[in-house]
Formats: structure tokens, sequence, C-alpha cells
């Protein structure tokens, strides 16, 4: 926080607002999903790929809008963020795969679980430094994460359907 607040300025967020805005970006979303798949699953099934696809697009939209933002920066801002960020992917991928197997889950169900514990807080970091904390420069680190988590996660979804049979 002091290399992106060095005005001195503190960081203050609003406990309440912070909750409803976490809930509003992920549980919201999903209950809507979940919701829709119990009534109609043929219908969730046939949308899959387009919400998939729609998704990305928009990951990928919010990832370069907060990049092109800082655009002078980003260079200096990955050499900075990438090796604290490559960690913490590498980190959660391996936590999440490890946890499971203690827990005895499947090799197939540990990747899943790895897989959701590496990819999945690029875009509300993103969201959260631009929308509650209002500084765009913070919206970086995550930015970074989020190029790095595709490239990592691709990389052990290949080794999983190489390795990993049902």
């Amino acid at each position: 926080l002091a290399h992106f607040m060095q005005d001195g300025s503190k960081l203050k967020l609003d406990v309440f607002q912070t909750i409803i805005s976490v809930v509003i970006i992920t549980i919201i979303p999903a209950g809507i999903g979940m919701f829709f798949r119990s009534r109609d699953a043929a219908f969730c099934d046939r949308m899959e790929k387009p919400v998939k696809i729609m998704s990305g697009v928009f990951l990928i939209l919010i990832i370069v809008a907060a990049i092109l933002k800082e655009r002078n920066n980003i260079i200096e801002y990955f050499l900075l963020a990438g090796p604290v960020a490559l960690s913490l992917n590498i980190g959660s991928l391996a936590l999440g795969f490890f946890s499971s197997r203690i827990a005895r889950l499947s090799p197939r169900q540990s990747g899943t679980i790895s897989i959701e514990t590496g990819i999945q807080n690029g875009t509300l970091g993103i969201a959260i430094a631009a929308t509650l904390i209002g500084n765009s420069q913070m919206t970086i680190p995550p930015a970074i994460y989020s190029l790095i988590m595709f490239a990592t996660g691709a990389v052990v979804i290949y080794i999983g359907n190489q390795t990993i049979k049902d």
C-alpha cells in the first residue's frame, strides 16, 4: 500500500460496502446460475458455451482496461508485481491440489479444486481496486495476476489432462 498511496493517505474500506460488493460480484451471479440450472438444466447446458465466451471476453476487457489506464508504467509494474503474483498463483494452485488430496478427493477433483483456487482471484481484485478503492494503479497487480493465472492454469490443465485419467 505504501507504493500506491505515497501521499500518506490511509486506506479505509467500509466493511459493509465491501461485503455487499463482494456478494454482488460473486455470490449473486453464482446463485442466479444455480437457480436457472435447477429450473431448466437443458437450457443451461445450451447456454454454457456462450456464457463462458461472454465471461471470458468480459474478463479480457477488464484486464485490458486496467492495463491501458496504466500503460506508461506497465513494464515496471510487471517487473515489480510479476514474481509475487506468480508465487501467489503457484502457491494457490498447489494448496488447492494438495489440500484436496489430503482430504482424499480423487486426482481429477483435486485438479479441479486446484484450478478453481488458482484462477479465481484476479477479476475480484481488479473490481475491488477500481470500485471500492478507486485507485487505477491498484488494479495493476490483480491484472498482472490475471495474466499469469491464465498461463499457469493452462499449464496445469494440460498436465492434468495428460496424466490424470478417470
